[in-house]
């Protein structure tokens, strides 16, 4: 196309050169007309890429592994001008969404309608647009992009395996003694009022307290013992072991008869607590998370699918190193759990420290419970299994994953105990 510009520009001088030295007008008219030409194409090209209109109609925002993402997209011609041979191309950070288009004709105020179905195989964050669009004008001379503005963003969240039971450790704290611990959110639970303070929920209001003391009066929640769990999830990178010969993409993955269809311990120790988080949200428990990814990844205990939302969207969007080792997470990060209060310890991590800490804490009164991810069944040179035997010697519960396992099974079994 360059090279055709060139040469109709030549063109133009030849015929004006001429036209001057020959003292024709034929020459003058002819350079006349192919000047007009050039406007025209230029006009042409220039109105095929303005008074377009472009609708994206997408099934779900939000999807899990393995599901499968519709895009109906809509580009209405607002004007009397038909567009001949616009280029689509997407730009969205979906690799595997192939939105792109050629399209050859639109009529006036007419609207040109395509589909695209994508299967999104990996989690995370997505962007779905800007559109580009390129035309040319009818004699091929110049060639005019467009770019569409218009974003949204896809989040594609880990799998969820249907957990049938999860054999949580008992409380042997002795009976009669009542601990307040304040709730981050309304619960069943109120034990006192107090003062209205900006930013409370007039949900909260005690009407008849606030009647009496002619001064507004809210409810304090307490947490349920009983109904309260920590998660906490170890990313450290080291354990993260992957055979990347395993990951071919775009291979289907998402689950399979409840087996992960992906060769990493990332993605398996993801999809856990995924599945762990979905569990005990669904049977009304206020549940705590912490995790690490460059910094510290703290959300208090709460019963709402918000705090569920959260952490399936910190669980589909890591990628990168813990700042800390599993050790210095139940360290630092004990003295906001009560004691009593069951914590779940999710990791691949094969180092004792960590072990000896969670069977200090068991001393201290803390329902531990472990799931462990075996790496060695990933084609590691490293075993779990000492830490396995560790924490049964001091009767911890603990549940094995390895590769291949069925998740709903494995989950759902009751931990063993020495």
């Amino acid at each position: 196309m360059p090279q055709r510009k060139a040469v109709i520009y030549l063109v133009i001088a030849i015929f004006i050169v001429a036209g001057l030295i020959v003292e024709q007008s034929l020459f003058f008219n002819l350079a006349l007309f192919l000047i007009l030409l050039v406007l025209l194409s230029y006009g042409w090209a220039i109105a095929s890429v303005q008074g377009l209109k472009l609708k994206r109609i997408t099934s779900s925002l939000q999807v899990q592994v393995g599901q499968e993402l519709v895009e109906v997209m809509q580009l209405h011609n607002t004007t009397w001008l038909p567009k001949l041979w616009l280029e689509v191309e997407d730009h969205s950070t979906l690799s595997t969404h192939h939105a792109n288009v050629v399209i050859p004709f639109i009529s006036p105020y007419s609207t040109f309608t395509w589909q695209v179905k994508t299967r999104c195989d990996v989690r995370g964050e997505y962007r779905l647009g800007p559109i580009g669009m390129t035309t040319i004008d009818p004699f091929g001379i110049f060639q005019i992009s467009r770019k569409i503005e218009q974003t949204a963003t896809l989040m594609v969240y880990p799998s969820i395996v249907p957990i049938d039971r999860i054999y949580l450790p008992r409380s042997t704290l002795s009976g009669g003694i009542r601990r307040n611990h304040p709730a981050h959110s309304v619960t069943t639970n109120a034990v006192s009022v107090r003062e209205y303070r900006n930013g409370d929920s007039f949900r909260s209001i005690h009407w008849s307290s606030s009647a009496k003391r002619d001064m507004l009066m809210v409810k304090e929640f307490e947490v349920d013992l009983a109904k309260e769990i920590w998660l906490i999830v170890d990313f450290d990178v080291d354990f993260m072991l992957q055979d990347t010969n395993q990951r071919n993409y775009p291979h289907p993955l998402g689950m399979v008869n409840n087996r992960l269809q992906d060769f990493s311990i990332a993605e398996y120790i993801v999809v856990i607590a995924t599945s762990v988080t979905h569990y005990f949200v669904r049977q009304q428990y206020s549940m705590g998370y912490i995790a690490y990814d460059t910094e510290s990844i703290l959300y208090p205990p709460d019963r709402q699918l918000q705090l569920e939302r959260r952490i399936q969207h910190h669980l589909a969007t890591i990628h990168r190193r813990a700042a800390i080792g599993l050790r210095d997470i139940l360290t630092q990060h004990t003295h906001l759990i009560r004691r009593g209060a069951p914590i779940l310890i999710l990791t691949s991590n094969t180092e004792s420290l960590w072990v000896n800490e969670a069977i200090a804490l068991k001393k201290r009164g803390f329902l531990i419970f472990c799931v462990l991810v075996e790496p060695q069944s990933f084609r590691s040179t490293q075993s779990i299994v000492s830490n396995e035997f560790l924490l049964h010697s001091a009767n911890i519960p603990t549940i094995t994953i390895r590769y291949g396992d069925d998740l709903k099974h494995a989950l759902s079994q009751k931990p063993r105990l020495l």
